[in-house]
């Protein structure tokens, strides 16, 4: 007959051998975790780094316009967020808005409020854009 011991111990032996198995595969698996995390942040920061190159290249007239066209782009995305699409707007319509726009350009600088004229200007571009994307989907020239 066995001794319960030697039964014992070798329930321990195995639980033993199979938890350093877990152990090491747990230990492997995060190493790989820690190394794809590293070559992703690697990664991430060399296209950064490339981008920081192309962007320093760029003349400061080029930089103010990318700026600026991001912010249009922008404004474009919030009008579209506030207002919904508005595809079915009428030349007159647009040309109404873009009216009151423009009017808000003027005021601001009557008022030489240079801030909100660029926050103005930007909102002009954005409603010409959007005129232009709903002429483009409708077919027009």
């Amino acid at each position: 007959m066995i001794e319960p011991f030697f039964v014992f111990a070798a329930i321990c032996a195995i639980a033993v051998a199979v938890l350093g198995e877990v152990w090491r595969g747990r230990a492997v698996a995060e190493r790989h975790l820690r190394m794809d995390a590293e070559r992703r942040t690697e990664r991430a920061e060399r296209r950064l780094e490339h981008l920081d190159r192309l962007f320093s290249v760029l003349s400061t007239s080029q930089r103010e316009r990318l700026e600026f066209f991001q912010a249009v782009v922008e404004e474009r995305n919030r009008q579209d967020a506030k207002w919904g699409t508005a595809d079915r707007w009428t030349p007159d319509q647009f040309a109404r808005i873009l009216g009151e726009e423009f009017g808000e350009v003027c005021e601001a600088i009557n008022d030489r409020d240079w801030k909100n004229l660029e926050v103005e200007a930007v909102q002009v571009a954005a409603c010409c854009l959007k005129w232009r994307e709903v002429g483009k989907r409708e077919g027009e020239p």
